[in-house]
């Protein structure tokens, strides 16, 4: 394959919701990569098991979502389905992001349909704890 049919392959998945990471090595952020991965929400072994509640996160960021145009807004919920850590909600018929569970992956910016977000570049940490079970997701 090459690079033009391997890009045009992850944009692709990306429509469908995919998240591009990367993973450390036992989930440590000191550590080096272990892993890059286009994870799932509902079907990752890692982000699927942190949505059903199984297993918490700790992920290296180096953008975090933010509302640039909340008048723009729709409530489509777009930017909800899509986030693989349950970031987004949409309340009072706009979007927003809980700058606490993000990481960064920019689903929501993709996804919506009137540009709503931006992703603001910053390196930080986000340690997702387990979901309780009645925030668990189960599926799309």
């Amino acid at each position: 394959m090459g690079k033009e049919e391997a890009l045009a392959l992850l944009e692709r998945a990306r429509k469908k919701g995919v998240a591009h990471q990367v993973f450390h090595d036992q989930d440590d952020v000191s550590q080096g990569h272990a892993a890059i991965c286009s994870c799932c929400w509902d079907c990752c072994g890692v982000l699927g098991s942190y949505n059903r509640g199984a297993t918490p996160l700790h992920y290296l960021c180096y953008t975090q979502a933010r509302v640039a145009a909340p008048e723009a807004c729709r409530a489509c919920g777009l930017c909800e389905r899509f986030c693989p850590a349950a970031a987004v909600t949409v309340r009072e018929g706009r979007a927003a992001p809980d700058p606490k569970l993000c990481i960064g992956c920019g689903q929501c910016a993709y996804q919506c349909p009137e540009g709503v977000f931006e992703l603001v570049p910053g390196k930080r940490e986000v340690p997702l704890p387990v979901l309780p079970r009645k925030k668990a997701r189960l599926g799309r």
